[in-house]
């Protein structure tokens, strides 16, 4: 719930927050892009990276929407999977010229 919850305030999701201590103590104005990985999910039979593909997501705030995205291109290439996580974290950094925020 804690990860959750800070998702949506880094992808400055305000109306969310109505009501809430967070609504007048954030700023909504800024977003980031967000690399949410959920342990929640791990199973004893995963592999770190069957694993990653399936639960690692890449949430990008455009145009108001939430878009969620697939890591799977870079999870074809054989790398160890923190140089994917790397890879990942410098694409989003370039394109949107923002701090990545990863939540594990």
């Amino acid at each position: 719930l804690l990860c959750s919850t800070m998702k949506y305030m880094f992808l400055g999701e305000k109306e969310l927050f109505k009501w809430l201590y967070a609504e007048n103590n954030w700023d909504w104005e800024q977003w980031y892009p967000v690399v949410y990985i959920d342990f929640a999910s791990w199973g004893s039979e995963d592999t770190i990276k069957e694993f990653v593909k399936r639960y690692w997501e890449v949430y990008i705030k455009e145009g108001g929407n939430i878009n969620t995205k697939s890591a799977g291109d870079f999870l074809e290439e054989e790398k160890e999977d923190l140089t994917r996580l790397s890879d990942i974290v410098k694409l989003l950094n370039t394109k949107y010229q923002k701090q990545v925020v990863i939540l594990i």
